[in-house]
């Protein structure tokens, strides 16, 4: 564990990376990571992904098509998908090249923004009720 780095040192080493694996898991009291930044961050950088289907995580990460995800608090499966990922070279570039234009296609700032803004402005438009011959309802 690296601590709080730079954010330059922090893509210097997602760019020195072949695979990041984020096992995360939910706690006994219930707390989890939603949908964690530093899976973006790394899946953003072309590494491919092992993590674990809580939360969030399984809408971000694709089953073999954008990282491989396993149950939680199972390390042998862990393991398994880790070495999956060590052997096959193809499968590595394939997942990476596939988790990066996932992340440029969903969950760039500027893509949810525009959807957000969106969704306001179809909200505070006036709208036309049928059943009241074209009046506008507020």
């Amino acid at each position: 564990m690296l601590g709080a780095l730079e954010e330059a040192r922090v893509l210097e080493l997602y760019r020195r990376t072949d695979i990041f694996a984020l096992p995360c898991v939910v706690a006994r009291s219930g707390d989890q990571d939603g949908m964690p930044v530093a899976l973006i961050e790394a899946m953003a950088c072309e590494v491919r992904a092992v993590s674990t289907s809580v939360a969030g995580i399984p809408e971000l990460v694709d089953e073999g098509q954008t990282g491989l995800l396993v149950e939680e608090r199972y390390a042998s499966g862990l393991a398994d998908a880790l070495e999956r990922l060590i052997r096959d070279a193809t499968m590595r570039k394939r997942m990476g090249a596939q988790a990066r234009q996932r992340i440029l296609d969903g969950f760039q700032i500027q893509h949810s923004a525009a959807k957000l803004v969106a969704i306001f402005r179809q909200a505070s438009e006036p709208r036309r009720d049928a059943r009241l011959n074209g009046v506008i309802v507020e």
